[in-house]
């Protein structure tokens, strides 16, 4: 008889007990350290829950068939390899829902940013087009919860931690962009990219959609090896959907279309979800004026109007430097405050801050261990328009203080949020919190 663990219970971890209940399974709880909500759960379910050191030890020598790994648990820590020599078998929501609907019609939407985004676009785009479909994976239902069938999309939005090891047939994967991110998740920078494109890589995937401007996805993609039958698809070409003065074409055409979102960078999301939509053979013409009704998604270029005239944007989820500079061009003709740093993740700065010239920067606000790294960094010029503080809360004030009236203050981090916070959503909220 099959035994199942689940190891680490946040959201997927709980999407999973109600399956395995559902199914009138037996499992057990594990847990990193001990987490009084899994203890009250384990307890009112009558579930075994073992947690810390001792607990994955005792799991391991259970020899549990099936560990249910969370995507925050690195693939590479000692204890996955001490699970496998053991005989258990690492597995996922991800791919546990693969397993459970092989002939499902999926679009993997990945990428080190934009993928939330274009995930979403992509949803609105298909219920625009009456196209019947759901948006699974880290946005909309937990994966675990759909049930599709033969007439329906599944679209899934999935990082490079769900990505690492699924093994399962896509209809289309796109992949957005590749940057440096997860290092201390993947160990290397390296091995990040290789995880993030294995599915391809490995063919996988019916149809590879890719930005042609991307030389890291074409490298890691691997696109001369793919398999003969694979449809390889680029965005950001002038073959197809790409953007040019900072205009949407088709080939040699302007569209016209009242998109709203800012950036050139949700251009190119617009434009890979565009090229997805004409590979299907719908009509995205019909598309192009009903664009408006698609808003920004929370804590991505949120913008709040202060009573005080001043515009607060909270771009809470950009965690990579390149991501900033993104946010930084959508307010170039403006004078910005912007707030940097959070949680390390050996990342390189070098680039942001030579770019900080470019922009009219009247503070800047530095939070974390990345912000202290940051200051250090930065020239004598602009170090003299930073200050570092322990709480974003006390920054605010600060920032509050000094900012202008026509003037934006930018919540765009290029840095994680854990340590202060536990999500890059409750720093949005604390941010958005001190609009005046």
């Amino acid at each position: 008889m099959n035994t199942y663990l689940i190891w680490g219970f946040g959201v997927e971890g709980k999407s999973a007990a109600i399956y395995l209940a559902s199914r009138q399974l037996n499992f057990s709880l594990l847990t990193d350290v001990y987490e009084q909500a899994t203890q009250d759960y384990a307890q009112q379910h009558g579930i075994e829950y073992l947690y810390g050191e001792p607990g994955i030890e005792q799991a391991i020598n259970r020899q549990f068939s099936y560990v249910i790994k969370s995507p925050g648990i690195s693939l590479y820590r000692a204890e996955v390899n001490l699970f496998k020599h053991a005989g258990s078998k690492i597995t996922s929501t991800t791919q546990m829902w693969f397993d459970a609907y092989p002939q499902a019609k999926t679009i993997v939407v990945t990428g080190t940013k934009g993928k939330s985004t274009s995930a979403s676009l992509l949803h609105y785009l298909f219920n625009l087009l009456g196209v019947n479909n759901e948006l699974a994976g880290n946005l909309g239902r937990a994966i675990l919860e759909v049930k599709p069938d033969e007439n329906s999309w599944t679209i899934l939005e999935l990082s490079s931690y769900q990505l690492a090891d699924l093994h399962s047939q896509v209809d289309i994967f796109l992949l957005l962009n590749l940057f440096q991110e997860h290092v201390p998740w993947h160990q290397t920078a390296e091995q990040y990219y290789l995880d993030k494109t294995r599915l391809a890589r490995d063919n996988f995937a019916d149809a590879v959609v890719y930005n042609a401007q991307s030389s890291l996805s074409a490298k890691y993609l691997a696109l001369d090896e793919l398999s003969n039958g694979v449809c390889k698809l680029a965005f950001a070409d002038e073959c197809g959907f790409h953007i040019k003065d900072n205009q949407l074409y088709y080939k040699d055409e302007q569209l016209t279309h009242n998109f709203s979102l800012k950036g050139q960078h949700n251009l190119k999301n617009l434009a890979a979800c565009l090229a997805i939509v004409e590979h299907l053979g719908f009509d995205w013409r019909q598309l192009l004026t009903k664009l408006n009704g698609f808003a920004a998604l929370e804590h991505r270029l949120q913008e709040v109007q202060g009573t005080n005239s001043v515009l607060y944007v909270n771009d809470s989820i950009s965690t990579t430097p390149d991501s900033t500079l993104c946010a930084l061009d959508c307010y170039k003709n403006q004078e910005i405050n912007l707030i940097l740093g959070g949680a390390e993740r050996s990342q390189c700065y070098v680039e942001l801050i030579s770019a900080l010239d470019n922009y009219q920067l009247n503070k800047i606000l530095l939070l974390g261990e990345t912000g202290k790294r940051i200051l250090r960094l930065l020239p004598a010029d602009l170090a003299s328009k930073a200050q570092y503080f322990e709480h974003m809360a006390i920054g605010m004030a600060w920032l509050n203080q000094h900012a202008k009236a026509g003037q934006v203050i930018l919540l765009s981090p290029a840095a994680p949020s854990f340590g202060e916070f536990v999500n890059f959503a409750e720093r949005g909220k604390l941010f958005l919190s001190f609009c005046r």
